[in-house]
């Protein structure tokens, strides 16, 4: 089943200029990124897109807005993949105690281990004849609370992250 939603994504102006010229977005494959590899959107979330990219490129930040399809997604808003993505966890813990391997651990804005879940998940249900997954979306609780007692924190959002650039539409320019 297909969902649009709409996404925000920050970047530099020259990288901007040249995705609404046609050319691809730049997917991000940090192994730190949460929801694994893809190219990353606050869905509904242009202030919080504009307040990124103003940190990270001063004046030369600007926001995409985008119609995104879901299409096949990994949504970490339900609970349906939960359980199987636990067993890829498993068998990462049992991998790595066999071989030897200590495990990354997910520390303030470094999720490298959500990462490698999400990528061991996403690659086991493709093995498995599965339909590969062509987006991935999750809450991030971030940020301190609005007030105190308060468990609404400043920064939270929906991310979601494009594995299949096919799925976005509709771009344009909003900061």
């Amino acid at each position: 089943m297909s969902r649009l939603v709409t996404g925000y994504h920050g970047c530099y102006t020259d990288a901007a200029r040249e995705i609404l010229a046609g050319g691809s977005f730049l997917p991000s494959q940090n192994g730190y990124d949460w929801l694994g590899q893809g190219i990353y959107f606050w869905e509904d979330g242009p202030a919080r897109a504009a307040e990124w990219a103003r940190k990270r490129f001063g004046d030369e930040g600007v926001v995409l807005q985008a119609t995104i399809d879901l299409g096949h997604c990994l949504n970490l808003l339900d609970t349906a993949h939960f359980d199987r993505m636990e067993r890829s966890y498993r068998e990462i813990v049992d991998a790595a105690r066999l071989s030897g391997v200590t495990l990354p651990v997910n520390v303030r804005k470094r999720h490298e281990l959500d990462y490698l879940v999400v990528e061991r998940y996403c690659e086991t249900v493709a093995s498995r004849g599965g339909e590969a997954f062509q987006t991935v979306r999750g809450c991030f609780p971030e940020g301190s609370p609005l007030y105190t007692g308060s468990r609404i924190l400043r920064e939270t959002h929906i991310q979601v992250a494009v594995r299949d650039a096919r799925q976005i539409q509709n771009l344009s320019v909003v900061h």
